[in-house]
């Protein structure tokens, strides 16, 4: 059902939404996640769906995982830094 769905939506080079969008979308990823027996996992992303989930090469998001592990932006300790963004 959702790769129809995927497949249905046209793709664009950019696209620019408001702040408003972006919590809305990362709302219904959380209650989706919610709902599954699994939860999210980063490790098991390609380079096209990281670029498809946060606008960033697998490789520029890993760059930035690292950068932030190591500062004091990351204060839940159960949280991975991954999951923190």
């Amino acid at each position: 059902m959702y790769d129809e769905a995927l497949k249905s939506v046209k793709a664009a080079e950019s696209a620019y939404v408001n702040r408003a969008t972006v919590l809305e979308l990362l709302d219904k990823l959380r209650e989706s996640c919610k709902k599954s027996n699994r939860r999210f996992d980063f490790t098991t992303l390609n380079n096209e769906e990281y670029v498809d989930l946060t606008g960033l090469t697998k490789a520029a998001f890993e760059d930035i995982a690292i950068v932030l592990k190591d500062t004091s932006a990351i204060t839940r300790s159960e949280m991975s830094t991954r999951l923190s963004f």
